[in-house]
C-alpha cells in the first residue's frame, strides 16, 4: 500500500479525528472545521458498513461520535446543539448495535451500547419535544434489559453489577422527574432493586471501595426519594437508609478509608441524616441535638477536604453546601444567637459559590449554585426579622432571579431551568407581598404573570409533558389566588378566566394518551398530592368516572373479562377507596368498604384462575389486607371481629403461597407482614392471646430469615429490629 493510501486510511483518519476532538476539548472557544470533521466521520461510517474497519477501529469510531455529541452541547443546550448531538449519538448507536450483534454477548460491547442508549435518553428528555419522553423511557428500558441480561450471566461480577446499579439509578431518576403516581411507584421499585443489588455486591466484595460507594450512593438515592414524599413513615424509612450510609462509610477499610473521597462520602451521609432529623414534624430535643452534632462533624470533614485540596472546585462546593445545611438547622432551632450565626454561615456559603462562579463563569452548575445561595440567604433574611431586612431579602431574591434568567437563555427548552426560574419568580413575588409597600402587590402580580407565560410557552412546545401541565396549572392557581386576595372588582373576571384555564388543561390531559381511565386515575393522584381545598372531592369524581369506565370495559369483554381488565378495575377501586377514606364525608367509609369488597372479588377470580402465578395471588392478599383495615375503621365490635376474620383469610392465603416457595424472601416478607397485621386485628377484636401468638410467630419467622442471610426492605427490617428488641 502506498504512503498516500495509508495517510488517508481508516487508522490515519481516526487518529486525525481524535486529535481534533482533543484540541476542541482543551480549547472549546477555538473554531473547528465541523464540516470537514463530519465529512471524515461520514466516510468512516461508510467504510464501517462495508466491513472495512477492524473491531478496534469500529469501537474507536463509535467512541469519537459520542465524544463529539458531548462537545456539541459544550456551549449549552441550544436547538442546533441538541440536534447535532442526537445525530452523532444515533450514528454511534448503529455501530454499537452491529458490534454487539457480532460479539455474541460480549460484556464490554453490551455495556457500551447500554451507555449509548442512556445518553440518547438523557438528550431526548432534555429536548422535550412531543413523544420525546416516551422515547426516552423506551431507551432507558432497552439499556436496562441489556444490563439485566448481562447480570444474569455474571451475577457475581462487580463490574457488571455496578452497571446495573447505574442503569437502575438513571431509570429511577427519569421516572421520579415525571412526578406521576404510576411513574413514582415504578421509580421506587427501581431504587429498591438498585440498593438490593448494591448490597448483594457489597456483601460479596466487602473490601471493595467501589462496592461500598455503590451502597452509599444507592441508599442515599432511596432515602432522598422517601424524603421527597413528605410522609412521616417515609421519613422514618429515609433515616434508616441515611444511617446505613453513615455505617458503611465508617466501616470501610484500606486506602479508600483515609482518602478525601471517603471523607466527602461520609460528610454527605452525615449531612443528609442531619437534614432528615431536622425535617421531622415531631422531632425530639435529643434528635435536634443529634442533627447538630452530625452536621458539625460533616462541616469538620469538608473543611479538612478543602485544606487537603484547596484548588479543587468540588471541595469548595461541598463546603458551601454543608454551611447551608447548618444555617438552615440553626434557623429552625431559633435559640439565642442561632439566627446571627446562621446568617454568617450562609454568607460564607454564598461567598464560596461566588468565587467558584468567578473562576468558571461558563459553568451552569456554578451559576445555579450562586442562585440557590442567594435565594437561601434571602429566605433566611426574611425569617431572621421583618422591617428593614425585607429590602435586603428582596435584593437577594431579585439577583437570584437575574442569574436564573441567564441559565434559561442558554438552555431555553430545559424543564429544569424553567422549574428553577419559576421557583425564583414565586419567591421574589412572595417577598414583595411581605413588604407590601406601595406598588409591591402589582409587581408581585407581574412576576406571577411572567411565571404563567413561561409555562404557557413551555406547554406549547411540550404538550405531552405532564410536569409542564402540572406546573402550569399551579402557576395559574397562584396568580388567581393573589388576584383574589387583592379583592378588586376588576380582578374577578381575570380570576375566573384563570380557573377556567386550569379546568381546560385538566380536561386536555384526561383526553390524551389513549387510556382515559388510566389518565383519570393519574390525574386524581396529582390532585391528591396538591393538598388544595376541594382537591380530594375532585379526585373522588375522577376516580368514580375511572371505575365506571373500567366496569364498562370489563362488561364488554367476552367470557367474563380478561385478567388485565379485572386487575385494572380492582386497582381503580382501591384508589377510589383510598380517596374516600381521605375525604370522609357522609357514608364515604361505607362506600370505601364496598369498593374494597368488589376489588377482592375481582382479584380472587384472577388468583384462582392463575394460582401458579404468585403475583396474582399476592395482589389478592394485599386487597384483603386493605379491606380488613377499612372494616376495622368502624366503631362497632362486629366491625373489629369481621376485620379480624378478613385479615386471617389474607394470612391463610399468604401461608399457602409460602408453602410452595419456603425459601423465597418475597414470600417470607409477605407472610411476616400479614402476621403482624393479623396481630393488630386480633388485638382490636379483643383476642389478646391470639394476638400474642401471631406476634411471636412473626418474630420467629423474621429472626429465622435474617439468620439465613436474607435482607428485606427497610420497613420489614425496622419491624424485625423492633420485635427482636422486645424480647
Amino acid at each position: 500500500m502506498s504512503s498516500s493510501a495509508k495517510s488517508n486510511g481508516p487508522a490515519a483518519t481516526l487518529e486525525k479525528i481524535a486529535k481534533v476532538l482533543l484540541e476542541k476539548h482543551q480549547s472549546p472557544g477555538e473554531g473547528v472545521d465541523m464540516a470537514m470533521l463530519d465529512q471524515d466521520l461520514t466516510r468512516l461510517i461508510g467504510v464501517f458498513h462495508q466491513r472495512g474497519l477492524t473491531d478496534e477501529q469500529s469501537v474507536m469510531l463509535a467512541g469519537q461520535l459520542m465524544q463529539l455529541a458531548r462537545l456539541d452541547l459544550a456551549g449549552g443546550f441550544s436547538e442546533e446543539g441538541i440536534e447535532n448531538a442526537l445525530k452523532h449519538l444515533q450514528m454511534a448507536r448503529l455501530i454499537h448495535e452491529k458490534i454487539l450483534a457480532g460479539a455474541n454477548g460480549d460484556v464490554q460491547a453490551t455495556q457500551r451500547l447500554a451507555m449509548n442508549l442512556v445518553a440518547l435518553a438523557d438528550l431526548m428528555e432534555s429536548r422535550g419535544m412531543p413523544g420525546d419522553h416516551h422515547e426516552a423511557f423506551a431507551l432507558h428500558q432497552a439499556g436496562m434489559e441489556l444490563r439485566e441480561r448481562l447480570f444474569k450471566l455474571h451475577p457475581d461480577s462487580t463490574e457488571v453489577g455496578r452497571e446495573v446499579v447505574f442503569g437502575l439509578n438513571k431509570l429511577a431518576d427519569f421516572l421520579f422527574r415525571r412526578r406521576q403516581p404510576d411513574a413514582m411507584d415504578q421509580a421506587l421499585v427501581c431504587y429498591q432493586r438498585d440498593l438490593e443489588i448494591a448490597e448483594h455486591l457489597y456483601f460479596r466484595h466487602r473490601k471493595s471501595p467501589g462496592a461500598a460507594r455503590d451502597v452509599v450512593f444507592s441508599a442515599n438515592k432511596l432515602a432522598d426519594f422517601y424524603m421527597s414524599r413528605e410522609d412521616e413513615e417515609d421519613q422514618e424509612r429515609a433515616m434508616v437508609h441515611y444511617r446505613r450510609c453513615v455505617s458503611v462509610c465508617e466501616s470501610t477499610e484500606g486506602e479508600y478509608a483515609n482518602s478525601v473521597l471517603a471523607m466527602r462520602d461520609l460528610s454527605v451521609a452525615l449531612g443528609k441524616l442531619a437534614n432528615a432529623l431536622w425535617k421531622r414534624k415531631n422531632k425530639r430535643v435529643s434528635e435536634q441535638e443529634e442533627a447538630f452534632k452530625l452536621c458539625e462533624r460533616a462541616l469538620e470533614l469538608r473543611e479538612r477536604c478543602l485544606q487537603l485540596e484547596p484548588k479543587r472546585a468540588q471541595s469548595a462546593a461541598d463546603l458551601a453546601q454543608v454551611l447551608q445545611w447548618l444555617a438552615r438547622g440553626l434557623m429552625d432551632r431559633g435559640e439565642g444567637g442561632d439566627r446571627e450565626r446562621a446568617y454568617e454561615l450562609m454568607k460564607r456559603s454564598l461567598d464560596l459559590r461566588e468565587r467558584l462562579l468567578s473562576a468558571n463563569p461558563n459553568s451552569l452548575d456554578a451559576v445555579r449554585d450562586v442562585a440557590v445561595g442567594l435565594e437561601w440567604l434571602g429566605d433566611l433574611v426574611v425569617e431572621r426579622a421583618a422591617g428593614d431586612f425585607v429590602d435586603e431579602a428582596l435584593a437577594l431574591q431579585e439577583r437570584g432571579l437575574e442569574i436564573r434568567q441567564k441559565v434559561l437563555k442558554v438552555d431555553p427548552n430545559s424543564l429544569r431551568a424553567a422549574g428553577e426560574i419559576s421557583m425564583s419568580l414565586v419567591k421574589t413575588a412572595k417577598v414583595l407581598r411581605l413588604r407590601n409597600a406601595e406598588g409591591d402587590v402589582a409587581r408581585a402580580l407581574k412576576y406571577y404573570q411572567v411565571n404563567v407565560d413561561l409555562y404557557e410557552r413551555l406547554y406549547a412546545t411540550h404538550p405531552e409533558a405532564d410536569r409542564v401541565v402540572r406546573d402550569l396549572i399551579r402557576s395559574l392557581e397562584t396568580l388567581a389566588l393573589c388576584l383574589k386576595e387583592r379583592g378588586l372588582e376588576a380582578d374577578e373576571k381575570r380570576t375566573s378566566e384563570l380557573y377556567q384555564r386550569c379546568a381546560e388543561l385538566m380536561a386536555v390531559r384526561l383526553e390524551g394518551e389513549g387510556n382515559g381511565a388510566e389518565r383519570l386515575v393519574n390525574m386524581a393522584g396529582v390532585l391528591l398530592d396538591q393538598h388544595q381545598p376541594g382537591a380530594v372531592g375532585q379526585a373522588v369524581g375522577y376516580l368514580e368516572t375511572a371505575v365506571a369506565a373500567n366496569e364498562k370495559r370489563l362488561g364488554q369483554e367476552e367470557q367474563g373479562g380478561s385478567k388485565a381488565a379485572k386487575v385494572e378495575l380492582g386497582a381503580s377501586l382501591g384508589r377510589l377507596a383510598d380517596a374516600l377514606e381521605r375525604r370522609v364525608e357522609g357514608d364515604d367509609l361505607a362506600k370505601a368498604v364496598g369498593h374494597r369488597r368488589r376489588a377482592v372479588e375481582l382479584l380472587e377470580e384472577v388468583a384462582r384462575a392463575e394460582w401458579v402465578v404468585v403475583n396474582s395471588a399476592r395482589e389478592w392478599v394485599v386487597a384483603l389486607e386493605a379491606l380488613a383495615k377499612s372494616i376495622g375503621k368502624g366503631a362497632g365490635d362486629a366491625d373489629q371481629t369481621e376485620a379480624f376474620e378478613v385479615q386471617r383469610q389474607a394470612l391463610d392465603i399468604a401461608l399457602r403461597l409460602a408453602e410452595a416457595e419456603p425459601h423465597s424472601e418475597d414470600m417470607r416478607r409477605t407472610v411476616a407482614v400479614s402476621l403482624y397485621l393479623t396481630h393488630d386485628c386480633a388485638l382490636a377484636a379483643g383476642e389478646a392471646e391470639e394476638a400474642d401468638r401471631y406476634l411471636n410467630t412473626c418474630r420467629d419467622l423474621l429472626r429465622d430469615s435474617v439468620d439465613r442471610g436474607m435482607v428485606f426492605d427497610e420497613s420489614v427490617m425496622e419491624l424485625y429490629h423492633r420485635l427482636d428488641g422486645e424480647v
